[in-house]
């Protein structure tokens, strides 16, 4: 019980850190930036309507991976400017966001019974590749945005490379977490 407590206090302060970055770009008149993280705020909200509703309830490591991702990116990233003034910022938050959204990804699967019968050895593949495709993703999203906007997400070849590479090291990485049924399940 104590838990559950301290797992909804700890979402609830991520999304407030969210709400919040929200009003600060609305107040600055930064519409565009209020408009990418409102969207954020509602996909996190969406998995926990989602869950109420279906019944179908999601590792909560796995949601918390992700409530933490749009605060790393709303918050931190966007509101106290750290990719602006932290060079690794965009890369930790490949690395991090591939890593997590894999995790909620498989997690889910799971739940749906998708990866019901399969091996190990495919569960790890599987979410390896999945990583990877969802890198692939985040790479076109920052290319739409700078197409669409006066944006600069995407800094050349080599920029767009490392976030690939990485990427494709945190997909890894929660391939070898879902070799523990804990990570996911």
């Amino acid at each position: 019980m104590k838990r559950n407590i301290f797992f909804k206090t700890i979402l609830l302060i991520l999304l407030l850190l969210q709400i919040y970055s929200v009003f600060i770009f609305v107040f600055s008149k930064e519409y565009l930036e209020a408009i990418g993280i409102f969207l954020i705020l509602l996909f996190n909200m969406f998995i926990l309507v989602f869950q109420k509703i279906t019944n179908i309830h999601i590792n909560q490591l796995s949601i918390l991976l992700i409530f933490i991702l749009s605060t790393f990116h709303s918050f931190f990233g966007k509101t106290l400017k750290l990719y602006d003034n932290t060079l690794w910022w965009d890369k930790f938050l490949h690395f991090y966001g591939t890593l997590s959204a894999s995790l909620l990804c498989i997690s889910f699967f799971k739940k749906l019974n998708f990866l019901k019968n399969n091996s190990k050895p495919f569960i790890f593949i599987f979410t390896f590749i999945l990583g990877g495709f969802l890198g692939q993703l985040f790479e076109v999203l920052e290319h739409t945005i700078d197409a669409l906007s006066s944006a600069q997400s995407q800094h050349g070849l080599n920029d767009t490379m490392i976030d690939i590479i990485l990427n494709n090291i945190g997909g890894l990485i929660a391939a070898f977490l879902t070799l523990n049924k804990k990570s996911y399940d």
